[in-house]
């Protein structure tokens, strides 16, 4: 078992992983405050790519993907609880991190460590294998009304990479008007060169402008939407879906096979603007994967005492200050 820096390092090919483990990515997330390594061990025949953050007095470490055997395929959850575990031991014995939090809302593990926080969460994605009518069969009744009304009303897409400003004005707006904070040009532009043959972005057009804007990031198997935007005022109440239905057609063309939209939480206990969002991608004929994330404390000490600063924080501040969201999820403790 050890830290590598690179898939090359240890032979292993990175066309057979998702993007999410190659050089470029790991690059793109390093930063001054950020490290990001493998963990690599043979026992398991595993792998897991990760990140260290620090902040301040807390070490934060972030599964960026769950563990896969050394051909880039899922494992068992009997051995992902053990490779998992075994981690966790390595990292509280190199003193890597004080804390280990769950990737973004790209996947889901099968099983739950030892001694973890945990919570149940799904991963909504459209299944791509099958013909585009299949596709766009799968899809609801209404939705498949309003492509083909934009599409008589004049709306259109475009992708590429000169399609930029039209996307960023329209991401940058939508996040501003809701006083969300968001990514500046650069920082976007630093993944699109970092990753320049794996980024689809694009806009639908309508008669009087662009309305609406999305940027995912694919490889051979799977593509994951990262961000989005729309006009304040939409003319075409379709041009949304028409977007995501060509979105859907160019990543289909370019083989991929499933289009990751993001996480899936409990709708009895979630609220309702999370609700809709979710409801929205349903929509398009999504399937749900269920599974688990989980919280690794390694220095309790070091997070209660970071967690409460943050509270504090949030108090003085009048606005919300924490680690993870946890509407729509049930928070457990695993023995």
């Amino acid at each position: 078992m050890s830290l590598i820096n690179s898939l090359s390092e240890v032979n292993l090919k990175p066309e057979n992983f998702p993007f999410l483990f190659w050089d470029n990515w790991l690059n793109y997330e390093a930063t001054d405050n950020c490290s990001c390594y493998l963990y690599y061990n043979e026992k398991y025949n595993a792998v897991v790519p990760f990140k260290v953050h620090r902040l301040k007095f807390l070490k934060k470490a972030e599964y960026i993907y769950k563990p896969l055997d050394f051909t880039g395929k899922d494992i068992e959850a009997d051995t992902e609880k053990d490779f998992v575990d075994c981690f966790h031991k390595f990292i509280k014995e190199k003193k890597i991190c004080d804390v280990v939090f769950p990737p973004s809302h790209c996947c889901v593990f099968k099983s739950i460590p030892s001694r973890a926080i945990y919570f149940e969460i799904g991963i909504i994605g459209i299944d791509m294998i099958g013909t585009a009518e299949e596709i766009f069969g799968k899809m609801n009744t209404t939705y498949r009304k309003q492509i083909r009304k934009a599409e008589k009303l004049g709306v259109s897409t475009h992708f590429g990479p000169e399609t930029f400003p039209d996307f960023y004005k329209l991401y940058a707006d939508t996040h501003s008007r809701q006083g969300l904070p968001h990514l500046t040009a650069s920082e976007i532009k630093k993944l699109m060169e970092k990753m320049p043959g794996n980024i689809l972005i694009g806009f639908s057009k309508t008669p009087a402008g662009a309305e609406h804007s999305n940027l995912s990031v694919y490889d051979k198997a799977q593509a994951y939407s990262f961000w989005g935007g729309s006009a304040a005022s939409p003319v075409v109440p379709g041009s949304n879906k028409f977007l995501m239905w060509g979105s859907i057609k160019a990543l289909k063309d370019l083989g991929v096979k499933k289009y990751i939209l993001g996480g899936y939480r409990n709708p009895d206990i979630n609220d309702e603007k999370h609700n809709g969002i979710q409801d929205f991608k349903l929509r398009f004929g999504a399937d749900v994967e269920k599974g688990y994330h989980f919280i690794k404390i390694i220095n309790p000490i070091k997070y209660y005492f970071f967690s409460f600063a943050l509270k504090i924080k949030s108090i003085l501040k009048g606005k919300k200050y924490y680690f993870i969201n946890t509407s729509g999820l049930e928070i457990k403790k695993n023995k």
